[in-house]
């Protein structure tokens, strides 16, 4: 009865997060341009500042009593916050790589929260009517992905490779420069990171600051070609769980005025 409806509900979401998550944070997508162009102090202390007020607007929301508010000013609030997020995540992108990823991930499980309690309630609709059509929305947007990255590597021949590393790395030149200079010669993989870098003409303390702007480096351009293959993992895993849970949700939870239908005929037909 509401399978089509909520899977509609909730691909609308996971689908728009999903999609923003390749094209932007993946090589999939223009990944490097966007990390090349936050590789910037001043975009650096504006993502403090954003997250500085995406904290404050959360702590509001706690305090006014989200919850109670009327679902308008709920669908405001959440934009803004999500808004104020997002502009965290790509703002701090180098110096929290993974934050985009978290990002994806939690803020359409809170939207599924939020359809959960507002639009498709337990009074009206029962945990397996709700979590079945998630599963497969999850489901979709896993074999989606696997498909869009399967082309991506097949078409741009850029699977894991020393190639590709060095790919990735010339692609994020400004991340690397950003990440360590010493006023004329900047940070290069081949050069200072690679397994035939040799650093030894630097000063102890200018080797230290290489290897660590080198890890952070790699874990830019590594997360960048890897994303996809998080987002597989991370839809499959949440697939599987409100599979699972759609299956038990009935034994784990009692009185649901939804399933009160089909605990009395289980009832009736116990007494025959």
């Amino acid at each position: 009865m509401y399978f089509k409806r909520i899977f509609l509900a909730s691909a609308t979401c996971i689908w728009l997060a999903t999609g923003v998550g390749l094209v932007l944070f993946t090589t999939v997508g223009i990944a490097p341009t966007v990390y090349n162009a936050v590789a910037d102090e001043s975009l650096n202390r504006a993502g403090n500042g954003a997250a500085a007020l995406t904290a404050f607007s959360l702590a509001c929301a706690f305090v006014l009593d989200f919850y109670l508010m009327p679902p308008v000013v709920q669908v405001f609030s959440a934009v803004v916050f999500a808004g104020l997020a997002f502009a965290t995540a790509v703002l701090k992108a180098i110096a929290y790589p993974y934050a985009p990823g978290l990002l994806g991930i939690g803020l359409p499980l809170a939207y599924l929260g939020w359809l959960r309690v507002h639009i498709f309630p337990p009074s009206t609709v029962s945990g397996k009517e709700f979590l079945r059509p998630l599963s497969a929305t999850f489901g979709c947007t896993c074999v989606g992905v696997v498909v869009v990255w399967c082309a991506w590597i097949f078409l741009t021949d850029r699977g894991w490779s020393t190639e590709t590393k060095i790919w990735l790395t010339e692609q994020n030149s400004e991340v690397f420069s950003y990440l360590w200079h010493n006023g004329t010669t900047p940070l290069v993989y081949t050069t200072h990171c690679g397994s035939g870098s040799d650093t030894s003409w630097f000063s102890l303390s200018e080797q230290t600051a290489i290897q660590a702007a080198c890890t952070k480096a790699a874990n830019v351009w590594f997360l960048q070609w890897a994303g996809p293959v998080a987002i597989i993992l991370c839809s499959g895993v949440e697939a599987a769980f409100a599979f699972i849970f759609s299956q038990v949700s009935q034994k784990l939870v009692r009185g649901n005025p939804a399933d009160a239908d089909e605990d009395s005929v289980a009832v009736a037909y116990l007494k025959q």
